[in-house]
C-alpha cells in the first residue's frame, strides 16, 4: 500500500545510511528526489558514493535527483515537495528534524498531510528522517521563537488599525462646522411669542 514512512533513529545509530541505501536501490526502479535540509548536495553525494553509491550517473539520467529546503517558505515548501511527488518520484527529506528548526510545528504537520493525501492515487513510498532528540530542547525555542514573532506582528497590526482610526476620527472633527461666539445663544423672540412679552 502506498506510504509516507517517517524513519527514526539516533545518531550515530546509521538509520540514514540506511535511508540512502534503500533510496540508491529504488532509483532503479522509481526516479528518486532526495531534498535536504542543513547539509548540501555534494557533502550527500560524497557520503553515498564512499559506500559505492555513485548518484552521478543517475543525476545525468534524471533518476536521481537533489533539492534543497533550505530556504523555502511555508508555501513553497509544500509546493516544492508535492510538486516531485505528481512527476511519481520517491520523495526523501532529510530531515524532518531540521525543517522543525526552521518552520513551525503547524507547517510541518501540514506537509505530512499534503502528502498523505497526493500519495492516494499512487503505489509509491516516501521516506522522512528523523533524528531522536534533535527537536529538543533546540526546536522548542525556535517554536517560542516563532510564537513571538507572531504576537509582535500582530500587536504591530493592531497599533496601525488604532492609529488609523484616530486619523479617522480626526479628521471627521475637522470638517465639522464650528460655533462662532454668539452661536448657541438665545434666538430673538418673533411674532406672537414677542407681543405675548409685551403685554403687562
Amino acid at each position: 500500500p502506498p506510504k509516507i514512512i517517517l524513519l527514526t533513529g539516533s545518531p550515530g545509530s546509521g538509520s540514514e545510511v540506511f535511508a540512502r541505501q534503500v533510496l540508491f536501490n529504488r532509483a532503479k526502479m522509481c526516479p528518486v528526489t532526495y531534498f535536504t535540509v542543513s547539509v548540501s548536495a555534494e557533502s550527500v553525494r560524497e557520503d553515498l558514493a564512499a559506500y559505492g553509491w555513485d548518484t552521478v550517473p543517475l543525476e545525468e539520467e534524471e533518476t536521481w535527483k537533489f533539492k534543497s529546503l533550505k530556504n523555502a517558505s511555508s508555501t513553497e515548501l509544500l509546493k516544492t515537495v508535492l510538486d516531485e511527488m505528481k512527476e511519481s518520484r520517491t520523495v526523501a527529506i532529510d530531515s524532518a528534524s531540521e525543517l522543525l528548526l526552521i518552520h513551525r510545528l503547524k507547517d510541518v504537520a501540514n506537509l505530512v498531510t499534503a502528502m498523505t493525501h497526493q500519495n492516494r492515487k499512487s503505489e509509491n513510498y516516501h521516506l522522512l528522517l528523523v533524528t531522536e532528540g534533535m527537536q529538543v530542547p533546540q526546536a522548542e525555542a525556535r517554536q517560542l521563537q516563532l510564537r513571538r514573532s507572531e504576537d509582535r506582528q500582530h500587536r504591530q497590526a493592531v497599533g496601525r488599525v488604532v492609529a488609523r482610526q484616530g486619523e479617522f476620527a480626526g479628521a471627521q472633527s475637522e470638517r465639522r462646522p464650528r460655533q462662532g461666539p454668539d452661536q448657541g445663544a438665545r434666538r430673538p423672540r418673533q411674532g406672537r411669542e414677542a407681543r405675548l412679552d409685551a403685554e403687562p
